[in-house]
């Protein structure tokens, strides 16, 4: 959109050649497919450095954060070597958990007790149950897919 820029000190000479302040793309969506597209963050609290990818839904769920972020190429370079980067991955349902610092949680993963197990020390899995309540450790990547027996 082009504007008198004279308004903002330029000489006429220079307006002439600077007639625009800004460029602004404008964008149209659906209120449904916007939300789609979005994380679902339910009664949760999401710490400093979190990455949630897309699809996902935390419901009274504590996750800590992470100590650093990973860029862009760690992350490609993890998938390409089978790894898991830090966060969670897209497509995942966490419910009533406690996700450790630095935690590693793939894509497609289901995190619910819906068995109402009281105790659980599965750490070679990457979690325990105690008094009912999840917590994912950070020392394991949780892997592609967790049973829903968790």
């Amino acid at each position: 959109m082009e504007v008198d820029t004279t308004v903002l000190g330029l000489s006429k000479e220079e307006a002439e050649k600077k007639p625009y302040i800004a460029s602004m793309g404008v964008y149209v969506f659906k209120k449904e497919i916007l939300l789609n597209l979005l994380s679902v963050i339910e009664h949760s609290v999401v710490g400093i450095r979190s990455r949630i990818n897309s699809n996902v839904h935390l419901k009274d769920t504590v996750m800590l954060g992470a100590d650093f972020y990973e860029t862009e190429s760690e992350v490609a370079s993890l998938f390409a070597e089978g790894g898991v980067p830090i966060g969670i991955g897209e497509n995942t349902k966490i419910k009533e958990c406690i996700i450790d610092k630095n935690a590693r949680i793939g894509k497609n993963v289901i995190i619910a007790n819906s068995e109402g197990v009281q105790e659980a020390d599965r750490s070679t899995e990457g979690f325990y149950i105690r008094s009912g309540d999840k917590a994912t450790s950070s020392s394991r990547a949780s892997p592609v897919a967790i049973p829903s027996v968790m």
